[in-house]
């Protein structure tokens, strides 16, 4: 399946934005690797190993390096509580994000509130990772590692 997949990096300064995988990305799929990679992100270069180790181990783009990562300072406002939001609007989202899934992880000092394009919020806490589906809020999952027992069960029903 041709799903396509951006990983983001927010820090207090910028945000790191990946080149778009093609394929696979879903949760099923590489999606969840995805989020397990960005779980033990501690540092913008972790991400950075992180985003080639899973493009060498899955994807293969050749050319590709760590210079593909593009800087984006436009991605996130302040409100007037001093709380930061990313906004997803029908409007936004193409032009912004395009990809099919988002994986986020965040490295700020601050929480996150993403204003989804169907008006709903997802908070994403510091040190997070969440994953959204097209910008909208209800096939979002947080990226926590599968744990052991979910893992023997899908092996092992």
């Amino acid at each position: 399946m041709a799903t396509r997949g951006t990983a983001f990096l927010v820090t207090d300064n910028y945000v790191l934005e990946t080149l778009e995988f093609n394929g696979d990305m879903y949760r099923d799929g590489c999606g969840q690797e995805m989020v397990n990679i960005l779980d033990d992100v501690k540092s913008v270069n972790e991400f950075k190993e992180g985003i080639d180790s899973f493009n060498k181990e899955n994807h293969g783009y050749e050319g590709f390096d760590l210079n593909t990562l593009r800087v984006r300072s436009n991605y996130i406002e302040e409100n007037t509580r001093g709380e930061n939001l990313i906004k997803m609007t029908d409007e936004n989202y193409f032009d912004i994000y395009f990809s099919d899934w988002t994986f986020w992880k965040n490295l700020s000092s601050k929480d996150i509130t993403f204003k989804t394009r169907e008006g709903a919020s997802i908070l994403l806490k510091k040190g997070e990772v969440v994953s959204i589906c097209f910008g909208k809020k209800a096939a979002h999952y947080f990226g926590i590692k599968k744990q052991l027992d979910e893992i023997l069960e899908e092996i092992m029903p």
